[in-house]
């Protein structure tokens, strides 16, 4: 489950407020993983990476990499 939400920050001293877009993931170990970008842009194509496996999506890990996990938890 990926997505990405709108974040507004606290009004600064100077009155402007700022915002950004934050990109939520579950990362290879199961645990939420984000990241704050400054474009909607920026976040939908680093969660389009993530999906892909390029950034520790779930899709990189092979047969043979879960088989060594598996063998180093038990």
């Amino acid at each position: 489950m990926a997505h990405v939400r709108k974040v507004t920050h606290p009004p600064r001293r100077d009155g402007s407020v700022k915002t950004s877009w934050r990109a939520t993931w579950l990362g290879q170990d199961g645990k939420r993983q984000s990241k704050n970008f400054a474009r909607k842009k920026d976040a939908d194509a680093h969660l389009s990476e993530v999906n892909a496996g390029r950034i520790g999506g779930s899709a990189s890990m092979t047969v043979l990499d879960l088989a060594d996990q598996h063998i180093r938890y038990f």
